[in-house]
């Protein structure tokens, strides 16, 4: 199975665990494959790197280090993803869509009322679980 994380979910399960450590927790086991572009990686450490400054005993490298090795990287389509409101958000639809992304796991509220995009749908890290488990 195909997922794409958001940004918040990849940032509080490395600071916050909860619900998204549980979900970093089950791509580290591969019960599914993450795809990212280099834009989404980039934008992973930009602010995983500025939350560090903030609390700098949590060690971000490794699981940075684990993403970068592990995850499955997608060239996103370059047409344009009419379906959210955030442009910022784009970039995760554009990766799953090209990717076959099952799954694209948010807090996002914005993202979240997408709810489908071709061939996946978006959804809650509490609701991944509770589908996956």
């Amino acid at each position: 199975m195909r997922v794409v994380i958001d940004t918040n979910i990849l940032v509080s399960g490395l600071f916050w665990q909860g619900t998204p450590g549980s979900i970093l927790e089950l791509w580290h086991k591969k019960k599914f494959d993450l795809l990212i572009s280099p834009e989404i990686l980039n934008e992973y450490v930009r602010v995983a790197e500025e939350l560090n400054r903030k609390f700098p005993a949590v060690q971000i490298k490794p699981l940075l280090n684990l993403i970068t090795l592990n995850a499955h990287f997608v060239e996103p389509g370059k047409r344009p993803i009419p379906l959210c409101d955030d442009p910022n958000d784009e970039i995760f639809l554009a990766v799953a869509i090209a990717g076959r992304a099952r799954y694209i796991i948010t807090g996002d509220k914005a993202l979240l009322r997408v709810k489908k995009y071709p061939g996946g749908q978006v959804t809650s890290a509490k609701q991944f679980i509770s589908e996956i488990t």
